[in-house]
């Protein structure tokens, strides 16, 4: 019976996305309700989670995740086998998730400022944000504008990031930590 009803709340979630013109490509699961707001392109690539259900998560979430495009030229991207917990990822212009990314909850990815400036004759420009194969992000970070995390990178709880962050590290409070391979 459990697994009817996961199936069923599945095929109302793809139609959901279908109605909201967002692509979503095999076994893609929605545990709970996910906000969508599109206004280009979201896609949601194979066996991809979008974890919104408090009571089977380990941490306090303050909200369900959240899909913003927030302009005609905007884009979200979410790799294969990603997960995606209570998090918010707001796209201007371009964010891509790439594969075996994990998310953990209350973390915000945000490619522009948010909202417009006041003094109209400075631009809020948006800019890429790149999350690369197998990057784990800690509760409670923010990531802005400008960022590229690369390959098997770890960002611990509470973080935020404005840099690049090269392959194979580990950041502790916005602090480079050269990951050490314990065993092979």
């Amino acid at each position: 019976m459990k697994y009817i009803i996961k199936k069923a709340y599945n095929i109302v979630w793809y139609l959901y996305c279908y109605i909201k013109w967002v692509e979503v490509w095999k076994n893609v699961q929605f545990l709970w309700i996910p906000y969508i707001k599109n206004n280009w392109k979201i896609q949601i690539w194979n066996n991809a989670v979008l974890h919104s259900h408090k009571k089977s998560y380990h941490a306090h979430m303050y909200n369900w995740v959240k899909l913003v495009s927030k302009s005609k030229d905007s884009q979200i991207i979410i790799g294969d086998n990603s997960k995606i917990n209570w998090c918010c990822i707001s796209a201007k212009w371009k964010i891509q998730i790439w594969n075996n990314v994990l998310i953990a909850a209350n973390t915000t990815i945000i490619d522009t400022n948010g909202h417009e400036i006041i003094n109209r004759e400075i631009e809020d420009k948006s800019k890429n944000i790149i999350l690369s194969n197998n990057v784990w992000i800690w509760l409670n970070c923010i990531i802005l504008k400008w960022t590229n995390i690369w390959k098997n990178t770890i960002i611990s709880a509470g973080s935020i990031i404005k840099w690049n962050i090269n392959n194979d590290l580990i950041i502790k409070n916005n602090e480079y930590i050269k990951a050490k391979i314990i065993k092979k």
